[in-house]
């Protein structure tokens, strides 16, 4: 797959990507590149190099939700080294599947390691609730897994018609993706 500046819709690089050097992160703009095809889908909170067609362990994370987003969190080489605790069922969307939603099971709370884009090492980070399960999806990209390799197939979580909508357009769901 060749690289691109668009969002690569169908997963993008479906493998184990490969390390990045800080040099070569620099170099391949690759954290500028991420951070100007988020900005074009507003309703996105994070994007792994996979999905532009990059072979290279980084993604970006919006930190904060709606009108709280404060600033990007850019993970390069990132490892989850430990789940902690009992686990959750989620309803993921993702950018590289427009309008799917899945219920995924996923640790509530992880212990992270990784190189930020100015390449400061984080070593034994505690991540909870949002922030890891967002860290853990984009995590999935960087190793060749998609929503669909962690579907849970128990009880569904039903949306209802006049409910918000999962994919945080603000619509009610009978106005958007429940058409």
């Amino acid at each position: 797959m060749e690289n691109t500046d668009k969002l690569v819709i169908g997963g993008g690089v479906i493998k184990i990507c490969k390390d990045i050097s800080h040099d070569e992160l620099v170099k391949q703009e690759v954290v500028e590149r991420l951070k100007s095809v988020l900005s074009g889908h507003p309703t996105g909170i994070g994007l792994a190099a996979p999905q532009i067609g990059l072979d290279c362990k980084v993604f970006i994370l919006k930190v904060g939700l709606g009108p709280n987003i404060k600033s990007v969190m850019v993970c390069r080489n990132p490892i989850i080294t430990e789940y902690i605790g009992s686990r959750t069922v989620s309803n993921e969307g993702c950018l590289s599947f427009p309008k799917k939603f899945i219920n995924t099971v996923r640790a509530e709370q992880i212990i992270v390691s990784y190189y930020d884009e100015n390449n400061n090492f984080f070593s034994d980070i505690k991540l909870k609730g949002t922030i890891a399960l967002q860290f853990q999806h984009e995590i999935d990209h960087l190793e060749g897994k998609t929503i669909f390799d962690r579907e849970y197939k128990g009880a569904k979580a039903k949306v209802g018609r006049n409910e918000d909508c999962p994919c945080g357009s603000n619509k009610k769901y009978k106005k958007c993706c429940g058409k």
